[in-house]
């Protein structure tokens, strides 16, 4: 299942990798720029780490671009949520049926948890 903050994260992660790319500047010296270790920028570029606003715009200003070409749309967020609901939906219909009552009330349990972000 698709956690709503880990896919955000893969996505900006994406897109500062694209900039950063499209512009011809390494790792390294990005992250020179901004203050962060290597690995930490390259953590951020492959979604282990969740930026911080502060990084995103120190990022978006050492890259010379609009935040709007890090951060995803509303539509592409939209979409990051959508793509969680119908993972959710479709794990429920996989493994449960009107007998199993336990697997409900998993599930039930699994959607209250802290770790499932509502819309």
């Amino acid at each position: 299942m698709k956690d709503t903050t880990q896919s955000l994260c893969n996505v900006i992660g994406v897109n500062i990798k694209r900039v950063r790319k499209k512009k011809k500047i390494g790792q390294s010296a990005l992250a020179e720029q901004i203050y962060l270790s290597r690995s930490s920028l390259s953590n951020i570029e492959i979604g282990n780490q969740q930026p911080t606003l502060k990084a995103i715009y120190e990022i978006s200003i050492a890259l010379k671009c609009e935040i709007s070409e890090i951060l995803p749309t509303t539509s592409e967020y939209q979409s990051i949520v959508s793509d969680l609901d119908s993972d959710v939906v479709e794990l429920v219909n996989k493994n449960t049926n009107s007998n199993n009552k336990k697997t409900i009330d998993v599930l039930k349990e699994i959607l209250s948890n802290d770790n499932y972000e509502h819309r």
